[in-house]
């Protein structure tokens, strides 16, 4: 079991520092889901991506000086903010093989277990890695239908700009709403409880992601929420797209790396 946590706003100033604070606890909190390894990505009104993840669980990595910088960019930088928190099950416990996921336009986080990885991609050594290649190589609807096994996923598309949000029926993914933000959670009590704590209030029942749509925001308008592309319930596939291997960077234990893009 992994945990998603995310941020998404619809002020074309951002996020306030509360909201800020917010998404911090939410990472913290979520460790109860995975305490293995913790990572995040934020997105800005241009589509560049920054990420940081490391082999730690959400409470130490929230405290470290990269995850001190990249929470003053969610108030100052980013429209979008994703976090994963990892109870590994496929792949070793490293810097590496935290999520997110970066894959040419991709950046990824993933709930779940895949059971056809050797068949998305053999070079890796993470399932989860497998799904970003996937995604990589072909446009979302074939990519989903080549996935065998439970999932709940958040990825940014830097081609197309979008934040996306899928699942099937094995895992849970939920989107709550307030008057200036949506957030994305694998628990939907975790941001009632802490949003709650500070005064938001939701303008909605938590929404669970359906499993026939893929949930998707565009980074160009954010303020008017998303629009859900139809998917036929994700009939698996055998994949026939050629997948090309990833270089991994050197990283070395508890270190946690800091990466910026342009997407």
């Amino acid at each position: 079991m992994c945990g998603i946590v995310g941020l998404i706003t619809k002020n074309q100033n951002g996020f306030g520092m509360d909201e800020c604070d917010l998404f911090t606890e939410m990472l913290r909190m979520d460790t109860i889901r995975g305490d293995d390894s913790t990572g995040v990505f934020g997105v800005d009104d241009t589509g560049k991506i920054d990420l940081i993840k490391g082999d730690t669980d959400g409470w130490t990595f929230t405290s470290c000086k990269n995850y001190r910088e990249f929470a003053n960019k969610i108030y100052s930088n980013y429209k979008i903010v994703i976090g994963h928190n990892r109870a590994a099950t496929k792949g070793t416990v490293s810097p590496q093989n935290a999520h997110p996921f970066k894959e040419d336009n991709i950046v990824l986080v993933h709930n779940g277990t895949i059971y056809n990885q050797e068949e998305l991609a053999k070079d890796t050594e993470v399932d989860s890695h497998a799904i970003a290649k996937a995604l990589s190589k072909a446009n979302a609807k074939d990519a989903l239908n080549q996935i065998h096994g439970p999932f709940a996923l958040a990825w940014f598309d830097g081609n197309g700009k979008t934040l996306n949000l899928a699942r099937n029926s094995e895992r849970p993914l939920f989107l709550l709403e307030t008057d200036t933000m949506w957030l994305v959670s694998s628990e939907p009590g975790l941001p009632y409880w802490l949003a709650g704590r500070v005064g938001k209030k939701f303008i909605a029942p938590p929404k669970l992601v359906p499993t026939e749509k893929i949930v998707q925001f565009r980074l160009d308008a954010l303020s008017t929420g998303f629009t859900e592309v139809d998917f036929d319930n994700y009939v698996y596939k055998s994949p026939s797209v050629n997948l090309t291997p990833l270089a991994i960077p050197d990283y070395t234990r508890n270190r946690l790396s800091l990466v910026h893009d342009s997407t």
